[in-house]
């Protein structure tokens, strides 16, 4: 099952291991997300987790976040923009 989305990744609150969001991993330094998954976070506060396929499950690959790229068009309050942001890790 991992090998058919080996992209998809978790995205936890870093202080309690939280999954609240997903994404994808569109290279080794970038995630891919929408931007109610990281509306008003801080751009640390993220820890993202590849290589599981049940969030219960553990192991995998975990790295946190050290910045938000947030699209200048986005707005979060109309949807009217882009809502593509992207997660340095």
């Amino acid at each position: 099952m991992l090998r058919e989305v080996p992209y998809q990744v978790s995205i936890r609150a870093w202080r309690n291991d939280f999954h609240f969001c997903g994404g994808a991993l569109i290279s080794p330094q970038f995630i891919l997300t929408t931007g109610n998954c990281v509306y008003q976070r801080a751009r640390n506060s993220l820890n993202i987790v590849a290589g599981i396929i049940h969030l219960s499950a553990s192991g995998g690959v975990s790295r946190r976040s050290n910045e938000i790229i947030v699209h200048p068009r986005f707005d979060y309050y109309t949807h009217e923009w882009v809502e593509v942001i992207l997660i340095a890790i």
